[in-house]
């Protein structure tokens, strides 16, 4: 498990990305960077003198201003988003206490695929709950339809216990259909799961069966969104990325045609 004892450069970079710690109601007045936001301000930063994220923390807005060529519009909004430091350490605690960790960019234990194969496309910050270093073993993507028939339903099961058996990890979105019937299987099997979810990492959290996979070294929950993140479209798709690069290749069990993110 990760401890949530975040670097410098870390919690500025949280504190700047992510919507933790937001007042409720307040949402408007507290608008973290878009990821090609923070790409562009990361550029800045370390071609200034400032360096590193976690001068945010130590000097203020007119450094900023200076340092970063950013009008005063901009420079409020930061102030803004660096105003929740005392708010932020008390979130980070209770999704500890919850058994969910947070990484960014600025971590040594950041994913490296992600940050080799989506370059500025990888995720600022990534939420999760398990043993960061299942990422270790090579892993097969099995994904597809959430309507999957009864041959399918074999299959997934066949190629899970397969990738088990060849010593490989299984990577999926725990989604109903294909992706849960594959991570099931593989755990069945004894193998490992790395698993990206589009929403509610939290409550996938609570559930008894994720709690003992991942207590029992099984399972790896992931997720680019906030731990409380609703189901979207976007965030389904969006997620899909993380799945194809942190395996070596993917297996598409099934698909509906016209429909469907697969």
């Amino acid at each position: 498990m990760i401890k949530n004892s975040v670097s410098a450069d870390s919690h500025a970079v949280l504190l700047l990305c992510s919507n933790l710690a937001i007042p409720k109601g307040m949402e408007s007045e507290y608008k973290p960077l878009t990821l090609t936001e923070w790409n562009s301000l990361a550029k800045k930063i370390a071609a200034s003198s400032l360096k590193r994220p976690e001068a945010f923390l130590v000097s203020d807005g007119h450094d900023w201003q200076r340092e970063l060529d950013l009008d005063d519009s901009q420079t409020n909004r930061l102030e803004k988003l660096i105003s929740r430091r005392g708010s932020m350490a008390i979130e980070l605690k209770r999704l500890e206490d919850m058994g969910i960790w947070v990484l960014t960019r600025s971590d040594d234990l950041f994913p490296e695929r992600l940050k080799k194969l989506l370059k500025d496309k990888a995720p600022a910050l990534i939420y999760g709950a398990g043993n960061i270093h299942i990422l270790d073993c090579p892993a097969v993507a099995i994904v597809g339809s959430r309507d999957v028939d009864a041959p399918g339903i074999a299959y997934t099961e066949k190629i899970a216990k397969a990738c088990v058996r060849d010593g490989l990890g299984v990577v999926s979105s725990g989604a109903r259909g294909v992706d849960s019937i594959a991570q099931e299987s593989a755990m069945e099997a004894g193998g490992k799961v790395i698993s990206i979810v589009a929403n509610g990492l939290a409550a996938a959290v609570r559930k008894k069966a994720n709690r003992e996979a991942v207590l029992g070294n099984q399972l790896l929950l992931m997720s680019p969104y906030h731990p409380d993140a609703r189901f979207s479209v976007g965030t389904a798709m969006g997620r899909n990325k993380y799945i194809y690069a942190l395996s070596r290749f993917a297996v598409v069990i099934s698909s509906a045609e016209g429909q469907g993110g697969t």
